[in-house]
């Protein structure tokens, strides 16, 4: 991935927009397809998300993450289109 995006941010901003590990990650707007996809953040990284995106951040201790992203990945949790 070489064509990604890139962005000067002040060390706050950073700080406040960038991706942890266990982060969770939702498309917000994009084609039918895609709006509502989730993904799990799993490594450091120095991104931050977009805003196309919605970030969830859950406490370890009280929610099990990949759990969690596997229930909003389930097709059947979402309303049916047509």
């Amino acid at each position: 991935m070489t064509d990604l995006p890139r962005t000067q941010l002040p060390d706050a901003e950073r700080t406040k927009l960038g991706l942890r590990p266990g982060d969770l990650l939702f498309m917000r707007t994009n084609s039918h397809e895609l709006v509502g996809q989730t993904g799990l953040v799993e490594g450091h990284t120095d991104a931050v998300f977009a805003s196309y995106l919605v970030r969830l951040r859950v406490d370890p201790a009280e929610t099990s993450r990949p759990a969690l992203l596997e229930l909003l990945d389930e097709q059947s949790c979402w309303p049916a289109s047509g």
